[in-house]
């Protein structure tokens, strides 16, 4: 019984770990996480594309946020290599 439950703590946990690497590290993961925080983001704020890794380097094209008439954004793009483990 303590072997099953072992077991099966063993493979939720390697899953975990092996969902937050995808997550992090491809852009796959990044895309899937991006397509996930679009329904949270508030309509005011607009991102054209995103593309890269979460752990770097990562583009974020056209950040653009619109209050009420009043709009911040250049239409440039964010390079950033260094996000977190860079």
């Amino acid at each position: 019984m303590i072997r099953r439950i072992t077991l099966s703590l063993t493979l939720i946990v390697s899953a975990v770990i092996l969902f937050i690497i995808w997550l992090l590290g491809t852009e796959s993961g990044l895309q899937w996480g991006y397509q996930q925080a679009q329904s949270r983001i508030p309509t005011s704020l607009s991102i054209s594309g995103i593309s890269g890794r979460i752990i770097g380097p990562l583009t974020i094209e056209e950040i653009r946020y619109d209050d009420h008439g009043q709009v911040l954004g250049d239409g440039g793009a964010l390079h950033d290599t260094s996000l977190l483990l860079g």
